[in-house]
C-alpha cells in the first residue's frame, strides 16, 4: 500500500491520542532540561545589567521653545504695549511726539523685502544638538556584561551543549516511542529511554552534518554577494532576485526530500550518511504530496492555536484580573495545543515513511484514496 496523506494523518491522531504518558514525559523531560540549563547560567551570577534595557538617548528640546528662548536672548523680554507715563499734577500735557523721519536709503532696503524677512531669525543655540548616541550609562552596562561573560563563557557553553543533547535526546525518544504506537501499539514510557539512548549519537552526527550544511550556504551566499557586488547595478539587482529565488527553491526541495532523515535514523536504526539516503529513496516521486502533507498539519496546527491566542487577546482588550487569569488560560492552552499537534505531526510522517518503504517509488494512491 503506497502512502496517503489522509491516512497518514488519521493514523496521526489515533497514535496522539494513545500517546497521553508520552506526551507528559516529553514535557517534563523538556521542562527538566530547560530549568537545568537556566539553573547553570544563573550559578554565574549575571550582573543586574543584564537584565536591563539599554538607556533611550535624551531628546532634544522642542524646536519652538528653543527658538523662543532665542529670540528671548537676543531681543529681550517680548514687547508689550506702552503704559502711559504718569505726570505730575498741574503739569501740561505732554507733547506726543511725532516718529522720526525713517532714513531714505532704509525706506528703499525695507520697500524691497517682504515684511516677514525684515528682521534676521538668530541662530539656534547649541542645546537643540542630539545628545550622544551612547551615554556613559550605557558604556559602563556594557563592560560590565563584557567582564561576566569573559568569566562565565565556559559555564554558559556547558549549559548550551547541555541544552542542545537533552532535545537530541527526547525528539530521538519521541520518534522511537511513536514509532512503536503507529507500528505496534501500544507503546511504553521506556521506549523514550531506550530509543534516545540508541540513536542519540547517530543523531549528534546528523545535527552536525545540518550545521555545516547551513555553514556551507551562508558561504556561498557571502561568495555569491561579493561577486555580484562587481558587476552594474542593473544586473546585480537582476541577477541577485534570480539567485535568491533559486536558492530559495532549492532549500525548500531539500528540507522536503529531508522530512525523514531523522526518523530514518531511530526507526531502521541507520547512520547519518544511510539516513539521509533512505529519506531521498522514501520522498522520491512523492515530492507534492509531502508538500501536501506538511500545509495540511501546519492549518491544522493554525487552528489547534487559534483559540487559546483569542482568549488571551480577549483578557488583553479587558484588562485586570481577567487579563491575568485569561492570559495565563491562553498560554498554557497554546502550549499544550503545540505538544498535542507535534505528536500527531510526527505520527502522520511515521505513518507515511512506513507506507513509502513498502511501495514502489512514485505510485500514486487512487484519489478516493488520497
Amino acid at each position: 500500500m503506497g502512502p496517503r496523506i489522509k491516512r497518514s494523518i488519521a493514523e496521526g491522531f489515533r497514535a496522539a491520542n494513545r500517546s497521553v504518558m508520552g506526551m507528559g514525559f516529553f514535557a517534563a523531560g523538556m521542562a527538566a532540561v530547560t530549568v537545568l540549563a537556566i539553573g547553570l547560567v544563573m550559578a554565574t551570577n549575571p550582573p543586574p545589567e543584564l537584565f536591563e534595557e539599554p538607556t533611550e538617548p535624551e531628546a532634544a528640546l522642542p524646536a519652538i521653545g528653543l527658538m523662543e528662548s532665542a529670540f528671548a536672548q537676543e531681543e529681550g523680554s517680548p514687547a508689550s504695549p506702552e503704559e502711559p507715563v504718569a505726570q505730575p499734577e498741574g503739569a501740561p500735557p505732554a507733547a506726543e511726539q511725532e516718529p522720526a523721519p525713517a532714513d531714505e536709503g532704509e525706506a528703499t532696503l525695507f520697500d524691497e523685502l517682504d515684511e516677514t524677512t525684515a528682521e534676521p531669525i538668530p541662530p539656534l543655540p547649541d542645546a537643540v544638538a542630539p545628545a550622544a548616541p551612547v551615554p556613559a550609562a550605557d558604556e559602563e552596562r556594557a563592560r560590565v556584561i563584557g567582564q561576566w561573560f569573559g568569566r562565565a563563557w565556559p559555564m554558559l557553553l556547558i549549559a548550551l551543549l547541555l541544552a542542545a543533547a537533552g532535545n537530541v535526546w527526547l525528539n530521538g525518544g519521541q520518534i522511537g516511542y511513536l514509532a512503536k504506537q503507529v507500528t505496534a501499539p501500544p507503546a511504553r514510557v521506556s521506549e523514550f529511554w531506550a530509543a534516545g539512548t540508541r540513536a542519540f549519537l547517530p543523531l549528534i552526527g546528523a545535527w552536525a552534518l545540518s550545521l555545516a550544511g547551513v555553514a556551507a550556504i551562508v558561504g556561498i551566499l557571502a561568495l555569491v554577494a561579493a561577486l555580484l557586488a562587481l558587476l552594474p547595478e542593473a544586473a546585480r539587482a537582476v541577477l541577485g532576485t534570480l539567485v535568491t529565488v533559486g536558492l530559495l527553491i532549492g532549500f525548500i526541495w531539500l528540507v522536503v526530500r529531508l522530512a525523514f532523515w531523522f526518523i530514518a535514523i531511530v526507526v531502521d536504526r541507520l547512520g547519518p550518511i544511510a539516513a539521509f539516503k533512505a529519506s531521498f529513496r522514501a520522498s522520491r516521486g512523492r515530492w507534492w504530496r509531502l508538500v501536501g502533507l506538511g500545509l495540511l498539519m501546519a492549518l491544522i496546527s493554525y487552528v489547534a492555536w487559534l483559540p487559546f491566542a483569542l482568549v488571551e487577546w480577549l483578557g488583553n482588550r479587558i484588562g485586570g484580573g481577567a487579563a491575568v487569569a485569561l492570559g495565563l488560560i491562553g498560554n498554557i492552552g497554546g502550549i499544550l495545543a503545540s505538544l498535542y499537534v507535534g505528536f500527531v505531526a510526527l505520527a502522520a510522517y511515521l505513518r507515511f515513511y512506513e507506507d513509502a518503504k513498502s511501495a514502489p517509488a512514485g505510485v500514486a494512491p487512487s484519489p478516493a484514496t488520497r
